[in-house]
């Protein structure tokens, strides 16, 4: 576990980090293992913070890191269509619970591809809001891209928990 320690990285926006980097976010209390096969790049702009995992070739998951969201809020978000610019998913299923996971499979009409929203419940309030996605688009696909993505998720200790209550 030492040895893990020295090889954590805090994330650092616009950088790139190849698969196996081991990253952290200490305001969030995350760790997130780059999975084998992925890069990833960490993007910070006006307070939001995402984590971009990917292929280059459709597969990987974009991590929204957020803060005070609970969980009936994400109940709410994964029961309605999610709009991505020029592409609205259509719930395909009723949201899923999982321990402190939220998920649903998640369709677009016109073309039929399919993501995964996932909502993970961290320490103090801290949260993140996983969008996966595969190449095929389909849940088969969705599947094992899901494991690797939400596997390489860790919640440690954050500084929002240890922040004295308003």
């Amino acid at each position: 576990i030492g040895s893990l320690a020295l090889a954590q990285q805090e994330m650092q926006a616009e950088r790139q980090y190849p698969s196996g980097t081991v990253l952290k976010n200490s305001y969030f209390g995350v760790q997130v293992t780059v999975p084998k096969g992925l890069q990833g790049q960490f993007v910070e702009q006006g307070g939001v913070q995402v984590l971009a995992l990917g292929n280059g070739q459709g597969l990987g998951g974009v991590l929204f890191f957020q803060n005070g969201v609970a969980p009936a809020a994400y109940q709410r978000l994964m029961s309605e269509p999610f709009n991505l610019g020029q592409a609205t998913f259509q719930p395909a299923e009723q949201p899923r619970t999982q321990g402190t996971t939220v998920s649903v499979f998640m369709q677009e009409q016109s073309s039929g591809a399919v993501i995964q929203l996932s909502a993970l419940q961290g320490q103090g309030g801290s949260s993140i809001l996983a969008m996966i996605t595969s190449a095929e688009g389909t849940v088969e696909a969705l599947g094992p891209a899901s494991r690797l993505v939400l596997g390489s998720i860790r919640f440690v200790n954050s500084t929002i928990a240890q922040a004295p209550a308003n």
